[in-house]
């Protein structure tokens, strides 16, 4: 089965694909990040429905975004929406990727790949990085999703059983999906040999049970998944002029935190980073890569780009005062620690904290450390602008918090946000989308038009009050209106995304 066009992909907003992200894991190699202050290009391999592209393209208006993908429902899906919220800044080009050297596509100074790459067959998988090798401006960033070796090694077995038992069914896509999630439930629960010698693999299959159509189809039942190992994958981008400069999920950067203390002396004696990397896949078995290249011929090393990297510690973060990762624990509480997440509360760079006399007691590769394990833990986060004041929600947000009168919380858990601080999107659940629709357009109405989206939906908010009065369902609604208000004017303000909101 190749990759279907017949079913709609999931919609989903994947942040680490963020220019602000990229930016942060080419910087931390020593590579230069790109100006996001100047009009830049970006391109979005594989882009499904477009709520990614959208959404970026929402939070840069300067930029241009190209979005690509060979399923023409999904084109038609982006462009209706970059229509409805007036998006000037979107391209969108239905086209299979072997086509898309035909297409005469400018450079771009970003292109990324995600939830696509290991379901390619080799002709478009090489269409694509050949792609990335002729477009990226020098000095631009990639990025790749992709499942990896060993981590991936129990899956492809169960998704081999599953293909082979829809393939032999008859009927409609739906009704033969349903038919092997039941083929799937009696194998997990009469199985018990087999996840003894793979226990493991039973919390994949429950994943594959719980998943929805599209996703079981997309992702399980494709005959050319594919799993990569680092080395393979960096040999491919290197043989186009791409080096590696990091993960997109920051912590993964840091040796020190994902590896245990007990497997470092494996390292005793390596020096390649490509090495470093493979060697670490196999000690956290991780299952996918979330990969950041650079189209240079320099080699990373450099620490100056870092200090140019805008960051921030957002409003509003749990009081956590110690981050556990699998190799240490990093304490917040400590200097420079605590100092710098103080600082960072205002946004800054590492040059500015440098120089700040509050830590001028510190060498810089301590406070260049707590910064970097900050963003790590996710305390801090780079971002693309300093906040500004806002008088209005965007219309993409508008259009985005809308989606919540029609669409029920089922298919839609989750509402994105455009935030042009960040310069990326902010995903708030369903009800307090519901909330902030409610408030933004109804005042002090917004209790009523909340209660009567829930109600709508046969949903209903419960609240503890201290004496365990009951409240009837308008009294909680009010409660949690207020609520809301006090909790989005914390930190939707800071991200560019509403004024302070009023009821």
């Amino acid at each position: 089965m190749q990759y279907r066009t017949d079913i709609e992909y999931i919609a989903s907003f994947n942040a680490r694909q963020a220019p602000p992200v990229m930016n942060y894991a080419a910087a931390l190699a020593g590579f230069d990040p790109i100006d996001l202050s100047r009009p830049f290009r970006y391109c979005d391999l594989g882009c499904g429905p477009g709520l990614t592209l959208l959404t970026l393209a929402a939070a840069f208006p300067q930029a241009e975004f190209v979005g690509v993908d060979f399923n023409s429902n999904h084109i038609r899906m982006a462009q209706a929406r970059a229509e409805a919220t007036g998006l000037k800044n979107v391209k969108l080009i239905h086209s299979n990727f072997t086509e898309l050297k035909e297409r005469n596509l400018p450079q771009f100074h970003f292109i990324a790949i995600s939830g696509t790459l290991s379901w390619l067959a080799d002709a478009p998988r090489d269409a694509v990085l050949d792609f990335m090798g002729s477009n990226l401006v020098e000095g631009g960033l990639a990025y790749l999703h992709y499942m990896v070796m060993p981590g991936h090694v129990i899956q492809p077995p169960l998704c081999r059983l599953a293909s082979d038992y829809y393939n032999q069914l008859e009927g409609e896509p739906e009704e033969k999906v349903l038919l092997t999630k039941e083929f799937l439930k009696g194998f997990l629960n009469t199985q018990k040999r087999y996840f003894e010698v793979s226990p493991t693999a039973k919390d994949f299959l429950q994943n594959m049970i719980n998943s929805t159509t599209s996703l079981f189809l997309h992702d399980y039942l494709s005959n050319v998944r594919k799993a990569y190992y680092f080395a393979d994958m960096n040999q491919l981008l290197e043989q186009r002029g791409l080096r590696y400069a990091g993960s997109a999920e920051p912590f993964y950067n840091h040796l020190q935190l994902v590896v245990p203390m007990e497997s470092r002396e494996l390292f005793r004696g390596v020096r390649e980073r490509a090495s470093v990397e493979a060697i670490k896949d196999y000690i956290c078995v991780t299952g996918g890569r979330t990969d950041v290249f650079c189209k240079t011929n320099r080699s990373a090393g450099n620490e100056k780009p870092l200090e140019s990297v805008l960051v921030v510690a957002l409003p509003g973060q749990d009081q956590n005062q110690v981050i556990n990762f699998s190799g240490m624990a990093v304490r917040l509480n400590v200097d420079p620690m605590a100092t710098v997440l103080r600082l960072l509360q205002t946004p800054s760079t590492l040059e500015k904290l440098y120089q700040h006399p509050e830590l001028s007691a510190y060498p810089r590769h301590e406070i260049r450390k707590a910064l970097t394990y900050a963003v790590a833990a996710r305390r801090v986060i780079p971002i693309a602008t300093p906040p500004t004041p806002v008088t209005t929600i965007s219309a993409y947000n508008r259009d985005a918090l809308s989606q919540v009168v029609t669409t029920a919380p089922d298919l839609l858990p989750s509402v994105t946000l455009a935030s042009p601080v960040m310069g990326s999107g902010h995903c708030i659940s369903w009800v307090d989308a519901v909330m902030l629709w409610s408030i933004v357009n109804y005042g002090a109405e917004a209790s009523q038009k909340a209660l009567e989206i829930m109600q709508k939906r046969n949903l209903a908010l419960k609240v503890q009050t201290k004496d365990e009065k009951e409240l009837t369902p308008q009294e909680t609604m009010r409660l949690a209106i207020q609520n809301s208000v006090r909790q989005f004017n914390v930190l939707l303000p800071f991200m560019g995304i509403s004024p302070h909101l009023a009821v």
